[in-house]
C-alpha cells in the first residue's frame, strides 16, 4: 500500500490537481431547425467543407473539422421484422428458490467476467455475489468502521483481476477487497460530506478506473475524474461532461433573502453520459435526442441524431403538475404554467454494452412501453432498430451487459427492487 507521500497516490494527485488540469469540456454549438417532424442539424452540416455521404436512410456528414454527424431519419439497419430480442432468465434478490437474499435498497450492482453479479445494499452496507445460477456466493462487507466494513458506500465495482472496488462518498473513501471479500486497501478521495445516489465514476471498458473528485478554485467547484490503472496509479485527468443548457426552476426566495427554495420545471430536455468501449465517452441530450461521442479531453469526434414525432403534454398531464406541487405554492412560489414546455422529450436515458452499441431509451407514452422501449445505435451512431423488453428497466443504475446477458433494475408488482437477467438473441 502506498502511502498518502507517495507521489503516485491519489490524495497527492488531487492536491495538485489544479498544476495537471489539461481537460476541459467543450461546449456543444447546436442549431435546431423545428419541422412537422423534429430533426437536428449541427452547425457546418451541408456547408461546402463537408462531405455528405448515405448509409441506408442515415445522412452521415464529416466536417472539415473531421467531426463525422451521423443524421438518422428513422428507419432501422435492422429493418423492419428484423433485429434483436430479449429473454428474461432470473431474478435476484426475489426470495425464490436458491436465492434467500432480499435487497433492502439496490445502490449499485456489477458483474465479473464470469458471469458472476455483486450487488450493493446501501441499507445493509453489503455486497451479496451470486454465481452465474443464481446462487448466492456470499456476503461481504456489512456496517462499520473496520477494515472491509463501510459506513456510507454507494458503489461497487469490479475489476478484470476480481478484486472488489468500493467508493464511500461522504467518507471520502476508496477501498479495495480481494475476490473472497478481504481487505487489501484504502484510498482517500476529495468527496468528503458529498453524496451523490448515483455514483458516476467506476470501471470503464479500458480496464481503467474512474474516480470522483472535486477541485475547488475561490467560490467555483468543479467536478472531475480522475483515471487510474488497476494499481491505483493517477494517469489521467477528465472533467465531467455537462450539459449543453442549463436547467431552468421556478424559485422562491425567502424575506430576509436567506433561504432559496427551488422547484424544477418539468418537460425540460435532459443530460446523460456513459464511457465508450474505446477509452471515449458518449453523451445523450433528450431535448434534440442528439448522440456525442467525446474524447477525454472534450474534444467531439462524432454525432448521431434521429428524427422523432414530439410527444404532446396533455391537459391532464399539466394539471397533475399542478396538484403535485401544491407544496411548492402553499410556501409562497408562483408556478408561471406558461414556462413549461408543451412537449416533453422523446427519450429519457441511455447506456452501452460491451460491444459499444448505444441502448437510448423512449419515453413510455403508454404503460405496456413505459421503461421497456429502447432505440437501438451501433457503436458509430447509425439506428439499427428499437427493441421492446418482456420487463419493465430502471436505467438510473446503469445495466450492464457481459457475455451476451443484459442485467438492469427492475422492481416487482410490490415496488420491490431486484436484479434481472436476460438473454440477447440477435437475428
Amino acid at each position: 500500500m502506498r502511502s498518502s507521500s507517495d507521489n503516485n497516490s491519489p490524495v497527492f494527485f488531487t492536491r495538485n490537481l489544479l498544476l495537471r488540469l489539461t481537460m476541459r469540456y467543450i461546449p456543444y454549438r447546436i442549431l435546431v431547425f423545428l419541422t412537422p417532424i423534429y430533426s437536428l442539424c449541427i452547425v457546418g452540416c451541408g456547408s461546402s467543407d463537408s462531405d455528405m455521404t448515405d448509409r441506408g436512410s442515415a445522412k452521415v456528414d464529416t466536417l472539415a473539422s473531421g467531426e463525422i454527424v451521423v443524421q438518422n431519419a428513422g428507419d432501422p439497419l435492422w429493418g423492419y421484422g428484423g433485429g434483436w430480442g430479449v429473454v428474461e432468465e432470473m431474478r435476484y434478490g426475489s426470495g425464490i428458490g436458491e436465492d434467500t437474499v432480499l435487497f433492502g435498497q439496490v445502490g449499485s450492482f456489477d458483474v465479473d467476467e464470469q458471469g458472476r453479479l455483486y450487488v450493493l445494499d446501501r441499507q445493509s452496507q453489503e455486497i451479496h455475489i451470486f454465481d452465474l445460477g443464481g446462487a448466492l456466493i456470499r456476503t461481504v462487507g456489512g456496517k462499520g468502521g473496520g477494515p472491509g466494513e463501510f459506513e456510507s458506500a454507494v458503489s461497487v465495482d469490479v475489476s478484470y483481476t476480481g478484486e472488489i472496488w468500493v467508493v464511500e462518498m461522504a467518507d471520502g473513501k476508496l477501498t479495495v477487497l480481494d475476490s473472497e471479500g478481504n481487505y487489501q486497501r484504502t484510498w482517500q478521495l476529495d468527496t468528503v460530506g458529498r453524496f451523490y445516489t448515483v455514483y458516476p465514476g467506476g470501471f470503464d471498458r479500458m480496464g481503467h478506473y474512474n474516480a470522483l473528485i472535486f477541485s475547488q478554485e475561490g467560490e467555483d467547484i468543479e467536478e472531475l475524474l480522475v483515471r487510474f490503472d488497476e494499481g491505483t496509479t493517477p494517469i489521467d485527468t477528465i472533467a465531467v461532461p455537462k450539459s449543453p443548457v442549463e436547467a431552468e426552476f421556478f424559485e422562491l426566495v425567502s424575506d430576509d433573502g436567506r433561504a432559496r427554495t427551488t422547484l424544477t420545471i418539468p418537460n425540460q430536455g435532459s443530460f446523460d453520459w456513459t464511457f465508450a468501449p474505446g477509452g471515449n465517452l458518449w453523451t445523450l441530450y433528450t431535448g434534440t435526442y442528439e448522440l456525442t461521442e467525446m474524447t477525454t479531453d472534450g474534444k467531439v469526434i462524432r454525432r448521431g441524431t434521429k428524427d422523432f414525432e414530439p410527444i404532446q403534454v396533455t391537459s391532464a398531464e399539466l394539471e397533475q403538475f399542478r396538484q403535485r406541487v401544491s407544496w411548492f405554492t402553499d410556501q409562497g412560489g408562483t408556478v408561471d404554467m406558461s414556462r413549461i414546455p408543451r412537449q416533453k422529450p422523446v427519450v429519457e436515458s441511455f447506456f452501452s454494452d460491451e460491444e459499444g452499441n448505444l441502448w437510448v431509451l423512449r419515453t413510455g407514452t403508454s404503460p405496456e412501453d413505459a421503461n421497456r422501449l429502447f432505440d437501438i445505435f451501433n457503436a458509430e451512431g447509425y439506428f439499427l432498430g428499437e427493441i421492446r423488453l418482456p420487463f419493465s428497466l430502471i436505467v438510473a443504475l446503469k445495466p450492464v451487459v457481459q457475455g451476451g446477458i443484459l442485467y438492469g433494475m427492475t422492481r416487482d408488482e410490490s415496488g420491490a427492487t431486484m436484479i434481472v437477467s436476460a438473454q440477447i438473441h440477435r437475428n
